[in-house]
């Protein structure tokens, strides 16, 4: 029997189910397909998914699959769920690429390709060149946003706006991404009358201005060491056209723009071209000629490339920095990677799966929303340890079903109830409860991770999410790291979320009964973490929020205890565009009021460590608390991000001398006042206090403790 040969791993309940399932083998390399079974795999994984029962496991071995799985069910239990695991020691890649080759040369430095439409008939009928990015909350900058990335050894490349004739010149220099007023080592002014500099850059006595993408500043015979202090201006990136081009770095090489590299910072936003702030660049090495670079986000390795259409066909013309037939080029050919064909798929696990290179449509609460993976309004998802990356839009979607009102919104965010209604009466009780744990989510064009709705009763813990919205050139309403509307009994913990171009942590509407701690988040060009329009409550809790916009609160019930927040507190005195939104029974989505207006304030600040603190006498509708806060100087953390994410924290002595002498009484979840609209304490799902016993680190706060993430 062939269910035999699968490895058969199962026992027969006197009900007839199947307490364990089968074992069936994947393998790309095998010479045929087989019958899923060790000797005979599969070739491909979505042989296995139509075979795959409640129980079962799929094991896929090393390789690369170019497919869109749609796996026709799912799993009935937690105890009987289909597994998708990666072999042991194996890392496959599950792709929606496919291969560009036969590129032929147009002048002047530029290729040339024609695709035509049938390349793209067999995937669902969705050509990525043809087909544009488009939805509610979407601005498209009066420009075309083809779905189609170029995917040019592993680095993604949205397509650019040059003209093909354009292509052949240099690149169009952009927005300005900052100013410099003044640079100083070891207290010493560099220079002006020794700067060498690109033609793009002026340098002179009043520091450096009209700074491009790839300009550069050389310091010529100034010797440098230790740490290079900057009095730089960004403004915020709503006031550009090209919102995304503040999303900046400044590097320090030795001795020319293509010399080592001694140290980097983001340029952070001060709010405008006349206002200045002070930034520390310290440097790896002594050098005898400092060279300042300042480039773009998310744009490193990325290609110039633009296209023409015909009724049945698309010509690529691109410029590629050597000859394309060296190179990895690759168009995301699929628009999703793992997302069932259909909505009630439950119960899946997707374990140490590499899955990158889609062309998902732009994913608003108020539409399907698609990603790399998708859950497609399901329940009890499991995404561990696994690499999700190069998509369009987002990289993760635990978010809506599609319906024929999808997009009925534009911009008209009130329009969002009328989906609330819709959900309830599909099941919205039903779906939710998934676990996205320890995976790096990175490089995708509008979110790293994202849910309306079905977001609700969902864990994110452990995950490493960065290069989100950088160097786009659309904007819209709905980037972030992470983006859940209706976030309820969420557990956001652990996380770290660096280089966002826009939040870094939003939580949209009817955030309630949620938990958002453990978190690291920097670099983001607007708010670490944003509560809107929800009524809580929302526990915010040892958190390191490092971005000179820290903390916007546009909601009620939000407590903040225990962080570390750098920059600015925003509490918003009420909705400036009267939205009314649902709030709950407690621990469930069962709609108490659909429209409740947005007060503003009923804010709790407890215990935190803060560079910029909230005045205590701050005016809004509904009283906020304060207790046990203590003022940071801006030196007493520093954090440094790697190219992968990663981040390490470093408490500097100005940290110790702040908080010396400073303990205060732990705080208690039980001290929270409840919050005010929904009369709902700070509690977990099992009606208990939440426990704020432990920091940061997990060590033990005692009854006493220091303000801040750090017990001591």
């Amino acid at each position: 029997m062939k269910s035999v040969a699968m490895g058969l791993a199962w026992v027969l309940l006197a009900s007839g189910q199947l307490l364990w399932g089968r074992e069936i083998f994947v393998d790309a390399a095998a010479k045929t397909s087989g019958d899923g079974s060790a000797q005979a795999p599969f070739r491909t994984v979505q042989e296995a998914a139509n075979l795959a029962m409640p129980g079962d496991t799929v094991t896929i071995a090393d390789g690369i699959y170019r497919e869109w799985v749609r796996p026709p069910r799912g799993g009935t239990s937690d105890e009987r769920r289909i597994t998708y695991r990666a072999a042991k020691g194996a890392r496959p890649i599950l792709t929606g690429g496919e291969p560009l080759t036969g590129w032929q040369k147009a002048g002047d430095g530029v290729w040339k390709l024609r695709v035509p439409d049938a390349f793209f008939a067999k995937w669902s009928g969705v050509n990525p060149f043809r087909d544009l990015i488009h939805g509610d909350f979407f601005s498209p900058r009066g420009k075309k946003h083809p779905r189609a990335q170029l995917i040019v050894n592993g680095i993604r490349s949205p397509m650019t706006d040059d003209t093909v004739e354009a292509l052949r010149g240099a690149p169009a220099k952009g927005e300005p991404l900052v100013n410099v007023a003044s640079l100083t080592v070891a207290g010493t002014a560099l220079p002006a009358g020794k700067v060498s500099s690109s033609d793009r850059l002026k340098a002179g006595e009043d520091g450096l201005s009209y700074v491009y993408d790839g300009a550069w500043a050389r310091y010529d015979g100034v010797k440098a060491s230790g740490v290079v202090r900057l009095r730089m201006a960004a403004p915020s990136p709503h006031i550009l056209s090209d919102y995304a081009s503040q999303c900046a770095r400044i590097e320090a090489r030795d001795g020319s723009p293509t010399g080592r590299l001694l140290g980097s910072i983001p340029v952070r936003t001060t709010g405008g071209w006349n206002r200045w702030e002070e930034a520390e660049l310290p440097l790896a090495a002594p050098t005898p000629s400092l060279c300042l670079v300042f480039r773009k986000q998310g744009t490193d390795g990325r290609i110039r490339w633009t296209m023409t259409r015909d009724a049945a066909s698309t010509t690529i013309y691109a410029r590629f920095p050597a000859d394309p037939a060296t190179l990895s080029v690759e168009v995301t050919a699929r628009p999703m990677v793992f997302y069932p064909p259909k909505t009630g798929c439950n119960h899946i696990t997707l374990r140490g799966l590499v899955l990158r290179d889609a062309a998902p449509n732009w994913a608003p609460p108020t539409a399907e929303q698609e990603a790399i993976v998708g859950t497609h309004w399901s329940r009890g998802w499991v995404i561990e340890d696994c690499e999700v990356y190069n998509s369009s839009c987002a990289g993760i979607s635990l978010g809506k079903y599609g319906d024929s009102y999808d997009n009925y919104s534009g911009t008209n965010s009130q329009a969002f109830v009328l989906g609330i209604g819709h959900a309830g009466a599909l099941g919205w009780d039903k779906v939710g409860h998934h676990v996205v744990r320890n995976c790096r989510v990175h490089d995708c064009g509008q979110v790293g991770i994202v849910g309306s709705l079905g977001c609700a009763f969902s864990r994110v813990e452990g995950c490493t999410i960065y290069n989100i919205f950088l160097g786009e050139r659309f904007f819209g309403w709905e980037e972030a790291g992470i983006k859940f509307h209706a976030a309820v009994d969420a557990r956001i913990l652990n996380n770290r979320i660096s280089r966002t171009g826009f939040h870094g942590i939003w939580l949209d509407w009817m955030t309630q009964g949620a938990r958002v701690s453990g978190n690291i988040i920097t670099d983001t060009q607007n708010a670490d973490i944003y509560v809107e329009v929800s009524h809580g409550p929302v526990l915010i809790d040892n958190n390191i929020f490092d971005s000179v916009s820290s903390v916007w609160l546009n909601s009620q019930g939000c407590a903040l205890v225990n962080n570390y927040v750098r920059g600015s507190v925003t509490v918003l005195q009420g909705d400036m565009h009267h939205r009314r939104s649902p709030f709950f029974r407690p621990h469930s989505v069962d709609i108490v009021k659909m429209e409740e207006p947005n007060l503003g304030g009923d804010a709790r600040f407890f215990g935190n460590a803060w560079v910029k603190p909230v005045p205590s006498d701050h005016k809004t509708a509904l009283p906020c608390y304060f207790r046990d806060n203590v003022a940071m100087p801006d030196d007493a953390l520093r954090l440094d991000v790697a190219s992968n994410g990663d981040i390490a924290v470093r408490r500097t002595e100005a940290w110790a001398k702040a908080l010396a002498g400073k303990s205060i009484p732990t705080p208690k979840a039980e001290d929270l006042p409840m919050a005010l609209i929904p009369k709902m304490p700070f509690e977990d799902v099992d009606g208990k206090p939440f426990l704020l016993d432990k920091d940061f680190m997990g060590a033990p706060r005692g009854a006493t403790t220091l303000p801040g993430p750090y017990a001591n």
